[in-house]
């Protein structure tokens, strides 16, 4: 029943590739990502969304996975 935001705009992903478990229940959760990172959005939703804002390039080696889920809740994906 609340809220989270999340901002990798500084972070730097070590050996190309990182994962985040996200686990969203009856919130909202935001998370700013550099839009060069290539994305895999492995979230599975239950009565909630998953939505992207912007638009990502992918022009770095760099993989960020995100996987786990979102029930009665909603998960935005900023591109910054």
């Amino acid at each position: 029943f609340g809220s989270l935001n999340v901002y990798f705009d500084n972070a730097i992903i070590q050996g190309g590739q990182a994962s985040v478990s996200v686990e969203n229940n009856f919130g909202e959760t935001v998370l700013y990502i550099p839009k060069q990172w290539k994305v895999e959005n492995n979230i599975s939703r239950a009565f909630g969304s998953v939505s992207e804002v912007g638009r990502y390039e992918g022009s770095s080696e760099s993989v960020l996975y995100l996987q786990g889920e979102c029930n009665f809740g909603s998960v935005e994906i900023h591109y910054v």
